[in-house]
């Protein structure tokens, strides 16, 4: 596999934390939103679930370590509006797309457990 480059740039827009870091499995969560949110974007924020919440999703579901910076990085490499609150960010993604991800994360997630 090929690694992404990180670009400065986008990092500089993007608000953090001081120790949070871009993962060596950045690549996996672009990859993994980018097949999975374009269909589910709503016009309005999503006020019920935020950047972290996904983060341990994807976690679960592609069974490797994500920083909340990977998930934030990769939305704004997508294009997907964000808000700001604190260091999380909220997306216009709708319900339907987080109850299909928490289905699949607790699936995987039972699946480790056997």
């Amino acid at each position: 596999m090929e690694y992404m480059e990180i670009k400065q740039e986008i990092l500089d827009r993007i608000i953090k934390s001081e120790d949070e870091t871009i993962t060596e499995n950045v690549d996996l969560v672009y990859e993994f939103l980018s097949g999975q949110v374009s269909e589910f974007l709503i016009k309005t924020k999503n006020n019920n679930h935020n950047s972290y919440g996904m983060k341990h999703r994807i976690e679960r579901i592609l069974g490797v370590y994500v920083s909340n910076l990977d998930v934030k990085y990769c939305m704004e490499l997508l294009v997907i509006r964000s808000w700001t609150c604190g260091i999380n960010c909220y997306y216009p993604i709708s319900e339907r797309w987080y109850k299909r991800m928490g289905k699949l994360a607790d699936e995987n997630w039972n699946q480790k457990q056997k």
